[in-house]
């Protein structure tokens, strides 16, 4: 009976297998979105496998009745698969979506999990349920379950990558797997239901085998979607190759062919090939020896009628394909084609490397940079490689999609990606720009006027008379602006990002990402800032997340009972690294071999038949030997060299097939052994698995997209690997300190107290986005400089003769200098006049001038920094224009009523349009300030700031420890005169963002007061803060005057305190992704305000409020307290201040834990017995 039960599990696996890889295959036809349709096919695979485990592991009922019944619902998989089947043929008819409509990526998303619900939903029940069923005979129940259902797999994979490799169809694919389930389903079931299921198999065999049902259900759908496409179109057939799915017909007189939705290409398609022709033989008058690397079919065929041509090496984009469509129509190519033409079976490039024959003409055709091998063909690595293969005076033509007239951001990134590998390896490189960007490079001259490229065409027609060229586009393709458009976008871009493409660091991973945004008018620019740090984006959040959560591993502790929760994270992390391998994998085979249609199942298999051997060496005889916890750290350690070796294998030029098969057969052998040791250390006995199948596939799910979807395409694969290497290295670290102790700590309250684990999160995102963007605006900022956005110091000093300069930026780099006294008081701003306006001409080119302009907006004095004009005409401009100086420059309609000067006319009119219309701009994005940079010494005003909070923190420290109420009130008192009134120093939400994102431009007082609530603790909030005192002494004056005390909110505080975290966590992100918005909420901060303006909205409605409730705006909202109060716990004074008797809290402060004690001691002034009675026991709290 149990042997029936195993043959069940066995036809579960190898059926689940199966109609995942059908699925996948039509997945990829419907879709046709590369890495994104990859990423979100595994997703909602995973998303229905963690709902329905969750579901059935929390509703005992719906356990027992589908245990009870579970051959029958093993038996659902046939209709679900091809439920399933039916509707993503059917997907476009369903969701209503056009032909050749691409659905956003919310909705690509969504109809996803729709697709995949059917299987992927039984799959879910499958572990847990087929668990119970052989619990009864066997204790390792879970190991045996997923032993024997990774083989079922493997053989699926095995019979798929045998049955496509002979040119089997979907449907046929689907039907024998349907025989086979069938027939081992069978033994489950008492001896009728088995006969009549054998029965069954056997006229669905008989069906296909006689009757060729597949074949005709097959050409029905090839037939349907031609339909859908063409409906005016005959139908002829269909194929398939190791790539794809091919459907031909007729459309008048051409023969089309589709592949994935769309039309792939057309015959004949004459007008195709008359533009790259034209670009190739404006260069060279005549060609040889010719390599074509993915390219359409037509356009190679069509230099077999060139006479001088001798050969043709194609490499195209399916080979098979190619071979189908010479042998099925040769009737309609020229009789040359045997003869010249070479179909080349060996990879493109070990072929550059072992021909001997030296190529005049490299054309390779990147299309819209979809093609599989992209990050290969651009690379620097095989662009060196082509320039070793051409002959002296050869020629490499990149050629890919574009637009006449427009060039989008992310064709201008993959554009200078291309064109700086070009750049760095040939002499000369050349633009041409059409309806295709070409980039041309060589060793030898290039032919770059428009006249010597006409004149190559004129030779190149008199020599070949059948050639198809068009010399009227050489007008259009080698127009000069348009040129220098986008020579100019290329190398702008180059200066910002990294634009290197190395095979192991694939800059056009992002490519699929970027265009489909694009396509849906989304702004891709805040994603292009990305690649200015994609070297830190994804490593900076799991650093930051494992030093807080070390920072707070002695602050919560569990029993040891609870380690099996510490364990459930170990399950995350092996099916987040057991999928992430087998994601980098797919993409080092896509990059290597082509698309991963037909390998799909065989990998897969591979990976399976590992988790298969894994999970029987870690079986309990196997653990005995070596013990459970040495095998769990021994996985992670090699997860970590194959990660290695791996990196250093990506750096050559190839790799084998063999040697991704290998690594996806010991990435498999590792997460079994992981699965399985973590299974007997924490679960051993116990038939309940479904938290652990939940945190399996969780972290399995999670891989898809941050790894599959954004990782690889933006970090590339180096960075990708040493990612998972960190992962698995934090948890072999975790997993030892966790044995260091008896108590088992650290993960344990992530399971249990879900507050903290949110709190953990949270401080790790924010922390990570403010490291990034420190990141990223120091590399602005470098990029700044290194683009002369400055003014030089003497420049400065000619201006304003005795005064110190202080560097301010506004959004968009764009930058001034503010101009202070020697009492550090405002005098004006000096700006330069080309950050804020277009260059203005004068006689002989434009004017970039330096300007001077006081508080009121009126000119002081400018610098001419740069002109190309005769010097005495600007000489004699500069000295009439002596009588601008006092006029205001804010309102660029006044340049009207100002003279030019006779016999300087040109320079005179530049000069003034630059100071007035520079000026207006400037004052209209001032108010944008978010950098400031010090360029001067200390002031007597800022000498004053530090004498002052020096000082009150001492003395707050000392008031603190005498716990006088008497003295506290006049300290609040001082702090209101001297704070507001005399040095109108406040700490505000502004302050908090000067510190996180411009920490080495922030004013002096600011850093001290964080150096002091270091060193003392938080008495900034309860004492210095001159609003927090005037609530204070509000509240204090109401309660004298009407003899009651009473705070209507004390018992909810420890709950509404969390608003203020939340409120400075909102502005810290805030600012990050959209800052024009939080600078005007921050407009609205009391605290700022207060200093402004005393009588405005909010500070008049808190101080009310705080009649009331008591420092209201502290306790709840302030966001500026809340941040002093993470700094305080990291005080180095905080266990010498006085104990705290927190049931006498005014504010219902009731434990050191959250962190929000003012220092105050009123809970100790208040108490009226013996306070050593309460030492020991506070001090512990």
């Amino acid at each position: 009976m149990l042997y029936n039960k195993i043959f069940a599990i066995f036809a579960v696996g190898f059926f689940s297998i199966c109609a995942q890889t059908v699925i996948f295959r039509e997945f990829l036809t419907a879709f046709d979105s590369g890495k994104i349709a990859v990423s979100f096919f595994f997703f909602s695979w995973l998303f229905w496998v963690i709902f329905s485990a969750f579901l059935v592991g929390k509703k005992p009922g719906l356990r027992y009745f589908m245990g009870k019944h579970l051959p029958f619902i093993f038996l659902l998989y046939i209709p679900a698969f091809f439920l399933q089947f039916i509707i993503i043929i059917f997907y476009r008819e369903i969701f209503g979506l056009k032909v050749f409509e691409i659905p956003s990526f919310l909705n690509l998303l969504f109809h996803s999990i729709i697709l995949n619900f059917p299987i992927s939903i039984l799959t879910g029940f499958f572990f847990q349920l087929s668990s119970d069923f052989i619990f009864n005979y066997y204790k390792d129940a879970v190991p045996i379950v997923h032993r024997v259902e990774a083989f079922g797999a493997f053989i699926a994979g095995i019979s798929s990558i045998i049955f496509f490799l002979f040119g089997g169809r979907n449907v046929s694919f689907a039907i024998f797997a349907t025989i086979i389930f069938l027939f081992f389903l069978s033994f489950s079931f008492e001896r009728k239901k088995a006969i009549f299921l054998s029965i069954l198999s056997l006229i669905l065999f008989f069906l296909t085998f006689f009757f060729k049902v597949d074949l005709i259900i097959s050409e029905k759908i090839s037939e349907k979607r031609w339909k859908s496409i063409i409906p005016e179109g005959i139908y002829l057939g269909s194929f398939s190759t190791h790539q794809a799915e091919y459907i031909y017909g007729k459309y008048f007189d051409q023969l089309i062919f589709l592949r994935n939705h769309g039309i792939y290409e057309t015959f004949p398609s004459e007008d195709e090939q008359i533009l790259p022709l034209t670009v190739a033989f404006s260069q060279r008058k005549n060609y040889d020896n010719v390599a074509i690397i993915g390219s359409k079919l037509p356009f190679a065929i069509s230099f077999t009628e060139l006479s001088n041509v001798k050969k043709i090496h194609y490499f195209p984009e399916d080979i098979q394909y190619a071979e189908k469509i010479l042998l099925k129509f040769s009737q309609n190519f020229n009789q040359d084609l045997k003869e010249k033409f070479h179909l080349s079976y060996s990879d493109f490039l070990d072929f550059v490397k072992s021909n001997k024959d030296k190529i005049n003409l490299f054309f390779i055709d990147l299309n819209g940079f979809e093609h599989p091998s992209i990050e290969r063909l651009c690379s620097l690595e095989f662009i060196k490689a082509i320039k070793r293969a051409l002959r002296d005076d050869s020629i490499v033509i990149f050629a890919f999609d574009s637009a006449e007239n427009y060039l989008s951001d992310e064709f201008a990134l993959s554009g200078s990606i291309l064109w700086n590998s070009v750049r760095k390896n040939f002499d000369n490189v050349m633009l041409l720009v059409g309806e295709k960007t070409f980039v041309i490079g060589s060793n030898s001259q290039l032919a770059k006027s428009r006249e010597e490229m006409l004149l190559n065409l004129k030779d190149a027609q008199i020599r070949e008379k059948k050639l198809r060229i068009a010399p009227s586009l050489i007008n259009v393709i080698a127009d000069s602006d348009r040129i220098k458009i986008v020579r100019e976008k290329f190398e702008n871009i180059g200066k910002k990002i990294k634009t290197e493409n190395r095979i192991n660091d694939n800059s056009l991973g992002f490519r699929p990402i970027f265009l489909y945004l694009h396509l849906h008018s989304i702004n891709i620019n805040n994603l292009l800032k990305i690649l200015y740090i994609r070297e830190w984006i994804f490593i900076t959040p799991l650093l930051l997340f494992f030093v807080v959560s070390l920072f707070f591993i002695e602050k919560h502790k569990i029993e040891k009972e609870e380690f099996r929760f510490y364990m459930i994270f170990e399950v995350f992390i092996s099916g987040f690294i057991g999928l992430s391998s087998v994601l980098i994998l797919i993409n080092i085979f896509q990059l290597y071999k082509g698309t991963i249609f037909l390998y799909f199942g065989l990998l897969t298999s591979l990976f399976m038949l590992g988790i298969s051997l894994g999970n029987y060496l870690a079986s309990r005889e196997f653990i005995k030997l070596f013990g459970s916890k040495k095998i769990l750290l021994l996985s992670l350690s090699f997860s970590n060299i194959v990660f290695i070796i791996i990196f250093f294998l990506t750096r050559g030029m190839s790799f084998s097939i063999f040697l991704l098969g290998f690594f996806f057969g010991f990435s498999g052998l590792l997460n079994g052994l992981l699965f399985n040791s973590v299974w007997q250390i924490a679960f051993y006995g116990s038939s309940s698995i479904y938290p652990f199948i939940i945190a399996d596939n969780a972290g399995a799910s999670i891989s898809t997209l941050l790894v599959g979807l954004l990782m690889l395409s933006l970090a590339g694969i180096s960075n990708t690997l040493l990612f998972l290497i960190l992962v698995s290295t934090i948890s072999i670290a975790i997993f030892a300190i966790s044995q260091s102790s008896q108590t088992y700590r650290f993960l344990g309250p992530f399971f249990i107290n879900w507050r903290i684990l949110f709190y953990y999160i949270l401080l790790s995102t924010t922390l990570s986005c403010v490291f990034i963007f420190n990141i990223f605006q120091m590399k602005e900022e470098k990029s700044a400089e290194d683009d002369k956005s400055t003014i030089a110091l003497s420049v400065l000093s000619e201006l304003a003769p005795g005064y110190y300069f202080e560097k301010e930026f506004l959004e968009g780099g764009k930058f001034f200098y503010s101009v202070r006294d020697r009492r550090g008081e405002l005098v004006g701003v000096i700006f330069k006049s080309t950050d804020f306006i277009e260059p203005i001409d004068g006689f002989a080119g434009p004017f970039e001038i330096a300007i001077f302009a006081d508080g009121n907006r009126r000119l002081v004095s400018f610098k001419v920094l740069e002109h190309s004009d005769t010097p005495a005409y600007v000489k004699k401009a500069l000295s009439a224009y002596e009588k601008l100086k006092g006029v205001k420059i804010d309102d660029s309609s006044l340049v009207n009523n100002i003279d030019s000067i006779t016999g300087a006319t040109f320079s005179s009119e530049a000069i003034k349009k630059t100071i007035f219309f520079a000026g207006e701009n400037f004052y209209k994005q001032k108010h944008n300030i978010i950098v400031k940079n010090r360029l001067y010494n200390l002031t007597p005003s800022s000498l004053s700031h530090i004498s002052y909070v020096i000082f009150f923190f001492i003395f707050a420290f000392i008031v603190s420890l005498k716990g006088n109420k008497l003295y506290r009130l006049i300290i609040l008192s001082f702090s209101i005169l001297i704070s507001y009134f005399i040095l109108k120093l406040q700490f505000s939400s502004e302050s908090i963002l000067k510190i996180i994102f411009y920490p080495w431009h922030i004013p002096i007082f600011i850093m001290l007061i964080v150096l002091m609530i270091f060193i003392f603790g938080n008495f900034y909030c309860g004492y210095i803060c001159p609003f927090g005192a005037l609530q204070e002494l509000f509240h204090y004056i109401k309660n004298k005057i009407l003899r009651r005390n009473y705070d209507y909110i004390k018992s909810k505080y420890s709950y509404l305190s969390v608003i203020k975290y939340l409120v400075l966590v909102y502005i810290v992100l805030g600012y990050i992704f959209m800052k024009s918005q939080i600078l005007k909420i921050i407009n609205y901060d009391p605290l700022g305000n207060f200093m402004l303006s005393p009588f405005s909205m909010p500070v008049i409605f808190f101080m009310c409020i705080s009649l009331f409730f008591p420092r209201c705006w502290c306790r709840i909202f302030c966001p500026a307290g809340a941040f002093l109060s993470l700094l305080s716990f990291l005080s180095l004074l905080r266990k010498k201040l006085p104990f705290k008797i927190y049931k006498n809290c005014p504010f219902d402060i009731s434990s050191p834990k959250q962190l929000d004690c003012l220092n105050c001691d009123l809970c100790r002034a208040a108490f009226r017995g013996d306070l050593n009675a309460h030492t020991v026991k506070d001090k512990k709290s």
